[in-house]
């Protein structure tokens, strides 16, 4: 039964990534269509996933309130990417046993593999709640079991207020755009770019620092110094020309203390 709830969900899962990506394109061709708007919704979605579902939740890289918490937890489950338990358990297991057989999305079984073709693997889904007893509270526990309805809700409140041509715009083309910056970082960053850090936690590890993956999706790219020191909210902090957007934006809610003991 278990076997055939995974299949019906990887089935499901392809058809989805399948159906975003053909409007996707539809969209460019559309009049209505808003590029700006787009570009505006991508960025909040990738702060939610990088700033809250990475250096947050999956890193602790910061503290901060009940309310902030909800707020980035329930901005990074907009951008399609799963729940915030799924993503913290993902990603630890990724830098534990980072370019192993072991590893969810390593490029040794191919570049596809690791960009996309890693979330329909048949175990995809499952959560190692070893690797997450920190996050078991009731923030992220709530999310995590009604993405369905935050998703809901999202999708009613954009047709209500623009429209089909507004789903296009505020929902099916960021979430694109967000899907492929992140995954960047999974398959781009583990072949091409800078190693000055030692690999680790292991010489198998192959995460790289490159440049244009860093400027397409706010920082993550300097993925090297990420995997060297992972708990550091500043990933860009090896040169001074190393632009970390995700860090800039924790400085200034640092400033305004909505966030703070920033691990730098």
């Amino acid at each position: 039964m278990i076997g055939g709830q995974r299949l019906q969900r990887r089935v499901w899962t392809a058809w989805v990534m399948l159906t975003f990506h053909l409007l996707f394109v539809a969209s460019w061709w559309l009049p209505n269509s808003n590029v700006c708007e787009s570009l505006l919704v991508w960025f909040v979605l990738q702060l939610g996933v990088h700033l809250g579902y990475h250096r947050y939740f999956a890193h602790a890289a910061f503290k901060t309130s009940a309310a902030f918490e909800l707020l980035i937890a329930c901005i990074g489950c907009l951008a399609f990417q799963n729940g915030p338990l799924w993503w913290a358990s993902t990603h630890r297991q990724h830098h534990r046993v980072s370019d192993t057989e072991a590893d969810p999305h390593s490029p040794q079984r191919g570049f596809l593999h690791a960009h996309i073709g890693w979330l329909l693997h048949k175990e995809v889904d499952v959560i190692d709640w070893r690797l997450i007893p920190d996050l078991q509270r009731p923030i992220p526990l709530w999310v995590e079991r009604h993405q369905r309805v935050l998703h809901l809700l999202y999708v009613s409140s954009v047709l209500l207020l623009g429209g089909w041509p507004a789903l296009l715009t505020w929902w099916i083309v960021p979430i694109v755009l967000c899907w492929h910056t992140t995954f960047a970082t999974n398959s781009l960053c583990h072949l091409f770019g800078s190693q000055p850090f030692a690999p680790r936690p292991h010489g198998l590890c192959a995460a790289r620092n490159n440049a244009i993956v860093a400027i397409l999706n706010l920082g993550e790219g300097w993925h090297n110094n990420h995997h060297a020191y992972p708990a550091r909210a500043h990933h860009g902090f090896y040169r001074w020309y190393q632009w970390d957007m995700v860090y800039i934006v924790l400085l200034l809610l640092a400033k305004v203390r909505v966030i703070w003991e920033l691990h730098e």
